[in-house]
């Protein structure tokens, strides 16, 4: 049975994985509202960066979060004016995406154990071993 600080990593582990698809979704709505400022996308868009803005914290990301709280300032300042997306606010909500995509370029690899390697359990948390190897 995993112990607290293993059910944590994994959930982690996750959330980092997943994070590409996230981000891969805020940057097709940014190059939506490229042609289309308004509308549907905008509020897609504030969703995802408002999802990020609290998951982070929750799964000890803060600098997650704060990339997320400002995507989400921008989008929701237009959605409670209505007004359209202007050029310079889909340039800051691309800063923020490249800002959320270098943390979990960052995060990757402390939360990924590539094929090569095996955690031991048998051992501390800390220790690994390759595959095939004798324990």
């Amino acid at each position: 049975m995993a112990n607290l600080n293993e059910t944590l990593h994994n959930l982690r582990r996750e959330y980092v994985n997943e994070a590409n698809e996230n981000l891969g979704h805020i940057d097709r709505l940014i190059s939506i509202m490229q042609t289309e400022p308004s509308g549907p996308t905008l509020e897609h868009l504030y969703r995802r960066f408002l999802g990020l803005a609290g998951s982070g914290d929750t799964y000890g990301f803060p600098e997650v979060s704060r990339l997320g709280r400002q995507g989400e300032k921008l989008c929701g300042a237009l959605l409670r004016t209505g007004r359209f997306a202007s050029p310079s606010v889909l340039l800051a909500c691309r800063a923020v995406l490249r800002g959320l995509q270098a943390e979990f370029d960052r995060l990757r690899p402390l939360y990924v154990i590539g094929p090569w390697v095996q955690r031991d359990t048998r051992r501390s948390r800390a220790s690994f071993l390759r595959w095939g190897a004798i324990p």
